[in-house]
């Protein structure tokens, strides 16, 4: 299990696209794409379960401002309610924070809006 693979579990209850690192061309709007910003694990001597925590980026994708910013407060409405989950027939537990970075722009053509949001996600296996 990684972080990317979480992040399409969890936000695959939204009725959008989800693609891990790049958008494929032939993907419509709206769209989510998530990457890696960094990752480490921890091995917890007191048991043998491994403890990680990567920093990833969602790149909420839409024709308009106002649908780029829905989009992605149902991202993180659904992130945030990630607290304690089990993912993997129970065998991953999973916690979603939000990061500080939120960023908004646009392509030159204004015909695609992006929201960039960051989350930290620590699962357990």
């Amino acid at each position: 299990m990684n972080a990317l693979k979480i992040l399409q579990t969890v936000l695959s209850n939204l009725d959008v696209p989800v693609y891990p690192i790049v958008i494929p061309e032939s993907a419509g709007l709206p769209c989510i794409v998530t990457s890696m910003i960094s990752e480490r694990a921890n091995s917890r001597l007191d048991d043998l379960a491994g403890q990680y925590e990567a920093l990833v980026r969602i790149g909420c994708h839409a024709a308009s401002p106002a649908a780029v910013m829905d989009l992605g407060e149902e991202v993180k409405t659904v992130l945030l309610q990630t607290v304690q989950a089990k993912l993997d027939n129970g065998n991953v537990l999973v916690n979603c924070f939000k990061a500080t970075t939120d960023i908004t722009d646009f392509s030159d053509d204004r015909t695609v809006y992006r929201r960039l949001m960051d989350f930290t996600v620590q699962w357990w296996i």
